[in-house]
């Protein structure tokens, strides 16, 4: 599958994707078409995306929509194991070496577009059907179930090392200033101008 920018003559761009046949995939499509609002470089990356989770469901043999209105939720293994995994890969194709792993940053923001379109994908099947009822129910407790798995996989940032020394100690910041004193005869610098913008220069980020 991949993704086509469709040119309106009114000058707006919207990316579709399609498998690969060249036909467009409806589900996603539609999603897209619910945010439109939003600039075509965020929806090219959401159906990027969506792809992954795509190329997913075709490989597992599994039809959401179908699998949605059925009574068989999507299981911890399939969401976590399955679903989150894919997310976490790499998806170069260069003959390059590739990263095993994306950074957590853009991990989360596929998981955050995964979420919102299976959140839209339960809320327009529950809309086909009448709001009292055991479908219904079973509908919203599975949305619920899946969403909230997944929510569970957000990524933190990798903690930033705060015991390392970050810019100079007193010392060092004392023999960086005396070696810029203009009024030394050994002050770095071409000529007496140049030495003293340097040395300001030091003194006024200090």
């Amino acid at each position: 599958m991949k993704i086509e920018i469709i040119s309106h003559p009114s000058g707006d761009q919207l990316p579709m994707l399609v498998d690969g046949n060249g036909l467009p995939i409806p589900s996603p499509n539609e999603f897209i078409l619910s945010r439109r609002s939003l600039g075509t470089n965020t929806l090219v990356r959401n159906l990027r995306e969506l792809s992954i989770f795509f190329h997913w469901l075709e490989t597992n043999n599994i039809d959401l929509r179908a699998r949605i209105k059925s009574n068989r939720t999507f299981t911890e293994a399939e969401v976590v194991g399955g679903m989150v995994e894919a997310l976490r890969r790499g998806q170069g194709r260069s003959k390059k070496v590739q990263k095993l792993t994306v950074s957590p940053h853009t991990f989360n923001q596929r998981l955050t577009t995964l979420r919102q379109y299976l959140a839209w994908c339960f809320d327009v099947a529950s809309g086909s059907i009448p709001t009292v009822g055991e479908q219904y129910e079973r509908l919203r407790n599975h949305k619920d179930l899946v969403d909230d798995r997944l929510s569970q996989c957000f990524k933190e940032a990798p903690p930033s090392n705060k015991e390392r020394a970050k810019g100079l100690n007193g010392q060092e910041a004392d023999f960086l200033v005396g070696c810029l004193d203009p009024s030394r005869p050994e002050a770095f610098g071409r000529n007496a101008t140049v030495r003293y913008r340097n040395y300001v220069a030091v003194l006024s980020i200090s």
